[in-house]
């Protein structure tokens, strides 16, 4: 007996890959192996890695013979496909189909429009065009389809996902078994509503060249990062100046002679990966650290809690340890990254684990830094000093601060080389808890 096959067909960027994750949340298989998450995506895709590139070499001029491709997902009861070009190449799927549904994905175009554009670095004539002849290819399919469908307006799904995941359940389910529950609530959880729309936001970016000069990593950093392209970003360094008093002119700077709603501080030698900024705005919270290393020797994370049981702190080396092998991220290059899919754990409030981490790369809102009276920074001694003084003040001031687990930023160890998780992996390899925790007595 041939499985119940769901199809998503929608314009891109009309939540197609929000309503495939809800769909594999119920209970629909929605392929073995996926084409891996992005930024424009960064919940997932559910786009099957076979079918999606089968149906490239169609579109590269193959011939279009979709039916083993279905045979082998037939033996799901109910199974579905999430393709981008899944439009241009369905007039070849349905034919093989005996039980097929529909759900369509739908947006106004120049929401579509605008959010191409803004994803993909296109122009606004580039992304009309695209536009126009998407939706050209989805309505001559729709046209040629007469059986069941549901239409989600993208609106809607944001708006109420609980109704829009019952909705899409009984549709799917209809005449089988409904899914309990709490699959629906899971479909429901999988939809996050954007409370930070990227490109509308001003950011301020600022470094503390403590160091003089700023080295060539520091430019090409910025360079690469991906930044809001609706506003301009403004930039400041300051040079010569110890480290806090270097970040309280920053942030004075920020507060005073711009009109920006971030603060981006990094340190000359940190290395971000290109979805730094995006990713960190995204958690839409005051205060937001990315996690480092440290380029003393041995590589701890730049994140240390408090021990009750030895009344002091220590580099939270067990923790970050866990979240490594709880995430697999063992492979994890070193240097900069950020995670794909963006796991909804990867937030960890620093007031809750009595924790403070380094200032090697920090984002602030505006509000936050005005909720703190200067000096924000002070040194207290010579490794530890400013960093935690502006934890501590924050927490005082009832300013939330929190490390994204998700995003590391790599420290610059010399021409060509960036300390990040590999490096920490190496040393913890060769160190028990006991030799790391006599290590941090040599440098705290």
């Amino acid at each position: 007996m041939m499985g119940r096959c769901i199809l998503v067909l929608g314009v891109g960027r009309s939540g197609t890959s929000i309503i495939a994750g809800m769909l594999s949340k119920l209970g629909v298989s929605m392929g073995a192996s996926f084409v891996p998450a992005n930024r424009n995506n960064p919940f997932g895709t559910f786009e099957d890695r076979e079918w999606f590139n089968y149906t490239r070499d169609v579109l590269r001029g193959a011939e279009p013979e979709y039916g083993p491709l279905i045979e082998a997902r037939n033996g799901s009861a109910l199974w579905g496909v999430k393709d981008p070009a899944l439009a241009r190449v369905a007039q070849y799927v349905i034919p093989h189909l005996d039980d097929v549904r529909v759900v369509l994905a739908t947006r106004p175009r120049d929401e579509c429009v605008l959010s191409f554009a803004r994803a993909y670095g296109r122009t606004m004539y580039e992304s009309v065009g695209w536009w126009t002849g998407a939706n050209e290819q989805l309505q001559a399919r729709l046209a040629e389809y007469t059986g069941p469908l549901l239409t989600i307006e993208y609106d809607k799904l944001l708006a109420d996902p609980g109704d829009i995941a019952g909705q899409l359940a009984a549709f799917v389910f209809e005449k089988m078994d409904a899914p309990p529950p709490e699959k629906i609530a899971l479909a429901a959880a999988h939809v996050r509503p954007q409370t930070v729309r990227f490109d509308e936001q001003k950011v301020a970016i600022g470094h503390p060249l403590t160091g003089g000069v700023p080295t060539w990593g520091l430019y090409k950093t910025m360079m690469d990062l991906d930044k809001p392209h609706g506003y301009k970003i403004s930039l400041t360094r300051e040079t010569g100046l110890p480290v806090d008093i270097a970040r309280d002119e920053i942030c004075r700077w920020f507060l005073e002679d711009t009109r920006a709603d971030w603060l981006l501080m990094t340190d000359h030698d940190a290395a971000l990966h290109p979805d730094t900024l995006r990713r960190m705005m995204s958690w839409d919270k005051p205060i937001v650290s990315a996690l480092a290393f440290l380029r003393f020797r041995p590589c701890f994370p730049s994140l240390v809690y408090w021990r009750p049981e030895l009344s002091a702190h220590r580099f939270a080396v067990p923790e970050v340890r866990r979240w490594i092998i709880d995430h697999d991220l063992a492979q994890a290059r070193t240097g900069p990254w950020v995670i794909y899919p963006r796991p909804d754990d990867g937030l960890w409030s620093l007031r809750e684990n009595a924790a403070y981490t380094g200032c090697h790369c920090v984002l602030f809102k505006r509000s936050a830094l005005e909720a703190i009276e200067p000096p924000r920074f002070k040194r207290i001694k010579k490794l530890v000093g400013e960093d935690r003084f502006f934890f501590a003040k924050a927490q005082v001031s009832g300013v939330e601060a929190h490390i994204d687990m998700t995003t590391v930023v790599a420290h610059l160890a010399g021409p060509g080389y960036a300390l990040g998780v590999s490096d920490f992996l190496l040393w913890d390899r060769m160190l028990n808890d006991a030799e790391w925790d006599a290590a941090h007595e040599l440098i705290k």
